[in-house]
């Protein structure tokens, strides 16, 4: 359902939908597109999973509900993250995200 509601929505900041349609944001998105949501998703994935080991599907399963988020923007989130080498991740094809490669997330400052 956040499929279709993502592809019908009329702002999209960092690529994440808002799953509304509001002709005002239609008419002028600029003015609606100053949020940084996949940035705040990075940084709720870090801390959320901190020290654990898990499949990109797992992180996606436990955390979307409730969220505006669809699987797309969890993988544009990690590869964010391993890219900043804030994460550590299993082998994969290069500029690819599937749900099985696994992703290490590193323990949160000053716990070990």
């Amino acid at each position: 359902m956040k499929g279709i509601m993502a592809k019908e929505s009329s702002t999209h900041d960092q690529g994440v939908a808002s799953l509304e349609y509001s002709p005002a944001d239609a008419s002028t998105p600029l003015l609606f597109s100053l949020q940084r949501p996949l940035d705040n998703l990075a940084e709720e994935l870090l801390s959320k999973f901190a020290g654990r080991t898990m499949l990109m599907i797992q992180v996606y399963d436990e955390h979307h509900v409730d969220t505006p988020f669809i699987a797309k923007n969890y993988k544009d989130a990690l590869k964010f993250l391993e890219k900043q080498k804030q994460i550590e991740v299993e082998a994969h094809r290069i500029g690819t995200f599937g749900d099985n490669v696994v992703v290490q997330f590193p323990p949160k400052e000053g716990s070990e």
